[in-house]
């Protein structure tokens, strides 16, 4: 219960800071942007490097350095495995896979290079911001060797929180097409069971996107 409370809590805070986002004054029609693209997330720690799935929407106005972005990632099912020892000193693999995940991110940018107009072909940029995580956890039915006695257990679903950034590039096609890439680090935030020593399935990690960007340029 105390889960599905934080998880709405978080919604109910994202659908509060989208709605000032959308009254502020620079979120006019046009240097709106909507992205669709993927991430890779790269956990490591016997969980590989899942990909994820990025619906974005945000401003970018001419003339402007600073842009910003709300993104809506969709984490599919991944597997994960690792190894520790029970309270007898027995070794032990533990392995599962996860339950979907939705991550949601709010991001600000800074171009390095004077923001002119989307003629320019290449826009690098600088990113920093935060995402929560809001679903995930294991698959209950698909645990092995996951017990009470393990000095390291699977970390159940809670409330988890990232901050980080990287630099990335806009590849612009057209003024109101391109190819947005970019990667960076996030530092992630998980709670623990008290007293134990937790593997968190969303752990800090380097990341890679990629994706089309949109951006509306006249009213």
């Amino acid at each position: 219960m105390k889960n599905i409370s934080l998880s709405l809590l978080v919604l109910c805070l994202y659908t509060g800071v989208s709605a000032q986002y959308k009254k502020a004054s620079f979120f006019e029609k046009t240097g709106r942007t909507y992205g669709l693209g993927t991430r890779l997330f790269a956990l490591g720690d016997g969980k590989g490097s899942p990909i994820g799935y990025t619906l974005s929407f945000g401003t970018d106005q001419d003339g402007k350095q600073w842009f910003y972005n709300c993104d809506i990632t969709y984490l599919p099912s991944y597997s994960f495995s690792f190894n520790t020892t029970n309270y007898n000193d027995a070794p032990v693999t533990v392995s599962g896979t996860t339950k979907p995940n939705l991550i949601l991110g709010y991001f600000w940018g800074y171009h390095l290079l004077k923001n002119e107009n989307n003629e320019q072909l290449f826009k690098p940029y600088a990113t920093l911001g935060f995402q929560m995580s809001t679903l995930g956890g294991p698959k209950e039915e698909d645990l092995v060797n996951d017990s009470w006695d393990n000095k390291k257990v699977v970390g159940e679903r809670n409330f988890s929180g990232g901050l980080g950034g990287g630099v990335g590039t806009m590849l612009n096609f057209t003024s109101w097409l391109g190819l947005r890439l970019e990667g960076g680090y996030m530092y992630q935030f998980n709670f623990k069971k008290d007293g134990a020593n937790t593997y968190h399935l969303l752990n800090k990690h380097p990341y890679v996107t990629a994706g089309l960007r949109f951006r509306v340029v006249s009213e």
